[in-house]
């Protein structure tokens, strides 16, 4: 899985802090407090880890982006502090790009990119070109459900961290990491050849197969049960229910036609009674129509004499107020004090306070006033006598009204009763006949929906006994694949030589005179046995010294490494190693410094030399030659010359 480093950039609050990552061999070093560990972690939050807030980050880091090569693609993968979402762009040569915000690592319901990418893990395992691996929940059950593997548990094998380096040896023997120990083990399995891509294909087609079949076989059990329960499990007892009830129906049929064709009719004892509240009803209604437009006409009559009322007092304070002023001068205006002026060009007829030719507009003003009174006066009178008689002729028609609903609700009241007694034998027969034959209609309705059910169940059991014969092909393909992975007991074999060579290379304390590895199979812990002999074995999980845990557990890494790049495995091409040097004091164990340093130049300059090394150490011990290009930075929290990893951030 070729995933490449470029280039990290911190985004802080006062400056850009980029990091150079393209080298083969990058190597940070120095004092404490420097970041040098901060690196390793910003790596791993931009693949979807966790951070730890050291002072520094927690009060200058904004942002973090990652520039990498992942397969074919040139990706920039951009995630700030706090923040559960990674934004991640990517292209390659063919022109093909893409860009989406993705979990970091809880997996989204929908999938944010193409049919399966639901968080980085999968966008990663998309862009490497490779099939997100799936491994068996249950190791014991053969049917047990496939769980996935993320690129999470294959980091536990990539980045070395710090804190755990001298505590775990990635949780293959930790009772309280148990699943993740689980997962552990399944990673080493599928990157040794216990396996293969092709093998994973096939378990996840078995995985659907048997899925599929179960639904099946599980749907056509409960519709078997249900049709049993009710003695409908054959198309032969429901074609014979129906026919009885077919035969019911026509009989009844054949009772019923004739006198329903009956010519001869008897009319209903409600027939008169029934005319003569229709016709009561007719004139019910053209009353109270006449009674709707009298009220409406009263109203109109009423609104029209108040209106003539109104303008007569209006007439009356006019005429009053002009006799009143007709021979007063205003100088100023009545109403706002300000002074009256003259016109040149108002007429002698006009106001002069208003202007308005008051003598042509208001003719009553001039000796009409008492004959349009007298004519107001004479209208309303009128009008006042023509509503008296309307209100007279509105009582009469109310009580016309009002007897002719209590008419009607009489003889209503009558039919009700007339209806309710009328149950002739006849009727009685014609009812429970018509219910008879709805209810054997309905019947054999029911009949023909369910005619098709046993057919249906004897399909889906047929397609279920098909689908066990693939689930039996898929498991002969599985257990031949397997067959074919006998390779990988080689692989595990090389492994134990690869680590076992590398443990006395680097010159670990008493295995001086020789020392064999031996990995158990089932739980995948390591046993070191100095000289070949099993009776002074040891694990790790024996070891008491913090510095032989760390060595063990970055031997360990670097074999796996080693024999993956050798075999062409499934394992990510980096390394990163937080303080493989940890517990391990230079000035007395400078044989280990120098061993294990020397035997990482050649493995970097042989079998990982496409593996990219990141190496976060106290101190720096260079190649002794050139045939390795390795990229180091001191680092230090005070030295201008040798700035911390914020470059501008001076802690106190």
């Amino acid at each position: 899985m070729k995933i490449h480093f470029k280039s990290l950039r911190l985004q802080c609050r006062q400056a850009v802090e980029p990091i150079d990552l393209s080298s083969h061999i990058s190597v940070f070093h120095g004092k404490i407090g420097s970041g040098k560990s901060s690196i390793a972690r910003l790596i791993d939050y931009c693949l979807g880890g966790n951070l730890e807030k050291t002072p520094a980050i927690k009060q200058e880091l904004i942002a973090v982006a990652l520039n990498a090569i992942i397969g074919e693609n040139q990706i920039l993968l951009e995630r700030e502090v706090g923040s559960n979402q990674i934004q991640a762009t990517w292209s390659n040569e063919k022109g093909i790009s893409g860009s989406a915000l993705v979990p970091a690592k809880v997996a989204s319901e929908t999938s944010v990119w193409g049919d399966n990418v639901h968080n980085v893990s999968d966008l990663i395992f998309f862009l490497a070109n490779m099939t997100p691996p799936k491994v068996r929940k249950s190791k014991v059950k053969e049917d047990s459900d496939l769980i996935r593997l993320s690129m999470r548990e294959f980091m536990w094998y990539c980045y070395l961290e710090q804190n755990a380096l001298d505590s775990s040896f990635f949780y293959l023997g930790l009772d309280e990491e148990f699943a993740r120990r689980l997962k552990s083990r399944d990673v080493l399995r599928f990157v040794l050849g216990y396996y293969s891509e092709e093998l994973n294909e096939f378990e996840v087609a078995l995985e659907k197969v048997r899925h599929e079949r179960r639904a099946k076989l599980e749907a056509a059990t409960k519709i078997r049960e249900f049709l049993e329960r009710f003695e409908l499990e054959s198309e032969g007892k429901i074609s014979d229910l129906m026919q009885t009830d077919t035969d019911k129906l026509s009989k009844l049929k054949s009772v019923v036609l004739p006198e329903d064709h009956d010519e001869s009719y008897e009319p209903h004892p409600t027939d008169e009674l029934r005319s003569r509240i229709r016709d009561l009803g007719n004139v019910l209604e053209s009353q109270e129509v006449a009674l709707k437009d009298l009220v409406e006409r009263i109203s109109e009559q009423e609104a029209l004499r108040a209106e003539l009322t109104s303008a007569k007092m209006k007439l009356g304070r006019s005429v009053a107020a002009s006799s009143l002023l007709s021979g007063v001068r205003f100088q100023s205006c009545p109403a706002c004090g300000t002074p009256v002026r003259s016109s040149t060009n108002m007429d002698e007829h006009d106001c002069y306070l208003c202007h308005q030719d008051s003598i042509k507009d208001n003719p009553h003003l001039i000796g009409d006033s008492d004959l349009v009174n007298k004519d107001l006066s004479q209208r309303i009178e009128e009008l006042t006598d023509s509503i008296n008689r309307h209100v007279a002729s509105k009582r009469k028609l109310c009580l016309k009204v009002n007897r002719l609903r209590k008419q009607k609700s009489d003889l209503d009241s009558r039919l009700d009763e007339m209806l309710a007694e009328y149950d002739s034998r006849h009727l009685a027969r014609a009812k429970k006949m018509e219910r008879s034959i709805a209810t054997l209609e309905e019947r054999i309705r029911s009949y023909e929906r369910l005619l098709p059910m046993p057919r249906a169940v004897e399909d889906l059991e047929k397609e279920s006994d098909s689908l066990r014969a693939e689930e039996e092909r898929l498991k002969r393909e599985i257990q031949n694949e397997i067959n074919k992975l006998r390779g990988a007991e080689a692989n595990i074999e090389q492994l134990e030589l690869d680590y076992a060579n590398a443990l006395e290379l680097v010159g670990l304390p008493g295995l001086e005179n020789g020392v064999k590895v031996k990995i158990d199979r089932k739980t995948w812990i390591p046993q070191v046995l100095p000289q070949g002999n099993e009776s002074i074995a040891y694990g790790f999980q024996d070891v008491g010294s913090g510095g032989m845990k760390v060595l063990l557990k970055v031997l360990f890494a670097l074999s796996l490494h080693k024999v993956a790049a050798d075999r062409g495995l499934p394992m990510p091409s980096f390394l990163v190693i937080d303080t493989p040097m940890k517990n391990v004091g230079k000035e007395k164990n400078k044989d280990l410094f120098e061993g294990f340093y020397r035997y990482l130049y050649e493995l970097a300059n042989s079998s990982l030399a496409e593996i990219q090394l990141i190496l976060i150490d106290t101190l720096f011990i260079g190649p002794q030659d050139d045939s390795v290009k390795v990229c180091e930075r001191y680092m230090t929290p005070d030295d201008p010359e040798n700035p911390p990893l914020i470059t501008y951030y001076h802690p106190g």
